[in-house]
């Protein structure tokens, strides 16, 4: 199998999975347009966030990605849940991406000190003390 057919497998297995999800959740075309307009809305603040480095926008549009999820859910049929939340999987963001996979569906989060968006000045600040001894 080469590596288009491998691409064509897996579309076609997700396409499968969204369809089943579909069924099973019992969502109407009404609201998949919705949902698919969630999507369009994330893809275009993650592409703000591509364009800054000011971390006060990479926090605020992090957050208004954040909300689209928690509408995402209620769409979708979900209980509102930011343990399933994608919040690592955003431009910018520093913080192991297979770790938190991994922890989804569990309060867990893992967060690199690095991280512009969800590694807080305030952290920071607490963290710079402590290393100074102050």
């Amino acid at each position: 199998m080469d590596d288009e057919d491998l691409i064509a497998l897996i579309r076609y297995t997700k396409k499968k999975e969204f369809e089943k999800l579909v069924e099973r959740q019992n969502v109407s075309e009404e609201t998949l347009g919705h949902i698919k307009e969630t999507h369009r809305m994330r893809r275009a603040l993650c592409k703000k966030m591509e364009q800054t480095d000011n971390v006060s926008e990479l926090v605020e549009l992090a957050k208004q990605i954040t909300n689209l999820e928690y509408v995402q859910q209620q769409l979708w049929g979900f209980s509102e849940d930011c343990s399933y939340h994608h919040w690592f999987n955003v431009p910018k963001c520093t913080c192991p991406k297979a770790d938190n996979k991994e922890a989804m569906g569990s309060p867990q989060q893992i967060i690199s000190h690095d991280c512009p968006i969800h590694f807080s000045e305030i952290v920071r600040k607490e963290c710079d003390k402590i290393e100074n001894g102050e």
